[in-house]
């Protein structure tokens, strides 16, 4: 079609060269399908959707993150020495907390910038070590620091 007003069936590969504009009332910006089902697309307020999630170019085993209707899942399933995951809060002027986790927007833990770990509450079955301190639970119930 030449007319910009009709809608544009293309079956194959397309190329654009140039800018490209979606506008629309409702609906998805651009939808991905496999098979007449979508598999993943963006929506009119810009988020990409994805059933199956976002993952590595190479291959899912090395970095998937799926955000599944019971949570965010992050997977690294590779026998090496790289980290699943790295949050890095990596201008030096930044006042704000590498990592805040909260309930109900309530922080319960934090871990600032200087490594200092924020967690009023902490449980442990039968022992916590940080560092060179363990903390363990006696055989009577009493507490035994051992350095």
């Amino acid at each position: 079609t030449t007319n910009p007003q009709e809608k544009l069936d293309v079956n194959g590969n397309a190329v654009v060269n140039g800018k490209l504009t979606a506008d629309v009332d409702s609906g998805n910006i651009q939808e991905w399908k496999v098979g007449g089902t979508i598999a993943s697309y963006l929506n009119d307020n810009g988020r990409f959707r994805s059933p199956q999630g976002i993952s590595n170019s190479n291959s899912s085993s090395y970095s998937f993150v799926n955000t599944s209707d019971v949570g965010t899942f992050i997977s690294r399933d590779v026998a090496d020495a790289n980290d699943a995951l790295t949050v890095n809060l990596a201008n030096a002027s930044s006042t704000g907390l590498i990592l805040d986790a909260q309930a109900a927007g309530t922080t319960v833990a934090s871990i600032d910038k200087e490594g200092t770990i924020n967690a009023p509450k902490v449980e442990a079955s039968t022992s916590v070590k940080i560092g060179n301190w363990q903390l363990s639970e006696g055989a009577t119930g009493s507490l035994d620091f051992t350095l």
